[in-house]
């Protein structure tokens, strides 16, 4: 009985230890660790390219421009933010953009410097060609023709103020104790029509405005694009997005330099 229980304590002992033949189990548990790494973040900054770019100048009606007197009144538009200047012009800033300036010269022919400048300091300019001559002769007229070298005119006449209500009294137009609409009248009592030539180099200046902009603007066209406008009679057909305020109908101011037609500017009428 003793050798037999020391032969079962033995082999407990044997199993304790991990001892044992093919039919022993054991069992064993595995812990794993998840390690997270975090990368050094790189912070990128974005630097905006300096502005070098110059505005755009733009001034509303002819740069070639004509007067009697040597009072003139230019007006523009720049396409950002900026400031305008014109030697000895007194600049009415109307906004961050519109401008218009205001000021004499003597007689004779002057280029005037228009300079923008944004807020970057970039800085462009045009020239504007005025010629001032006190024989310049300036007539108010419809345009009935232009075949491109002549223009077919009847003479009227422009009125303004008191003259103007006078006048429309005069007429019959309105009653002794009423005064004009709009504050002008125009009297075209005489059917004379004029043909006068026409300078190439004459600039014309229509009433015009923009499909998805200002309205109503003084805007350049040239001879040939006047010449097509009248030919159709109708609104429309300006480049860039211009639409003819008036479509034709409205008369204009013709100066004339020694007899021939030099410049042609459209009068706005509301």
């Amino acid at each position: 009985m003793r050798r037999t229980s020391a032969l079962i304590v033995l082999a407990l002992a044997a199993a304790s230890c991990g001892g044992g033949g093919a039919s022993d189990t054991t069992s064993s548990t595995t812990t794993s660790a998840t390690v997270t790494t975090t990368a050094p973040q790189s912070t990128t900054s974005t630097v905006e390219p300096s502005d070098t770019t110059p505005p755009i100048i733009t001034v509303w009606g002819s740069l070639v421009v004509y007067s009697v007197d040597g009072v003139v009144s230019l007006s523009g538009t720049l396409d950002e933010p900026g400031r305008v200047s014109i030697p000895g012009a007194a600049i009415s800033e109307e906004t961050e953009f519109d401008w218009t300036a205001d000021f004499e010269r003597e007689s004779g022919v002057h280029q005037v410097m228009v300079t923008a400048e944004d807020r970057a300091g970039n800085r462009s300019e045009v020239v504007v060609e005025l010629t001032v001559d006190p024989d310049l002769e300036l007539v108010f007229a419809y345009v009935t023709g232009f075949d491109g070298s002549t223009v077919t005119a009847d003479y009227a006449t422009f009125l303004t103020g008191e003259e103007a209500s006078a006048a429309a009294r005069e007429d019959g137009v309105i009653g002794v104790d009423e005064t004009v609409p709009n504050d002008f009248y125009i009297r075209n009592d005489n059917p004379t029509l004029r043909e006068l030539p026409v300078s190439e180099k004459a600039p014309v200046v229509l009433q015009t405005c923009f499909v998805d902009g200002p309205c109503v603007r003084q805007t350049a066209v040239t001879l040939e694009q006047w010449a097509g406008l009248l030919a159709e009679q109708a609104p429309g057909g300006l480049p860039g997005g211009w639409q003819w305020y008036g479509g034709g109908a409205l008369p204009y101011w013709l100066t004339l330099q020694d007899g021939t037609v030099v410049h042609v500017a459209e009068q706005y009428l509301p």
